[in-house]
């Protein structure tokens, strides 16, 4: 299921952002993890080479 969210299309936003940065908000979007905690832990795992700072980024935009 995963793999299905992470290559939908781009969510549509107010900001600018990267094709991974898109995936990321998305798959917090349908996974809705219980806590900061656990989205950073989830986002680590689905996106190894991105930084702690497009993670958290993720975060926030999620949270908007």
């Amino acid at each position: 299921m995963m793999a299905v969210i992470l290559e939908q299309s781009a969510v549509a936003t107010e900001r600018p952002m990267t094709a991974t940065m898109n995936r990321m908000i998305r798959l917090l979007k349908t996974v809705r993890p219980g806590s900061d905690a656990e989205a950073l832990r989830m986002l680590r795992g689905a996106f190894p080479d991105s930084t702690l700072a497009q993670r958290i980024a993720a975060i926030a935009s999620h949270s908007d």
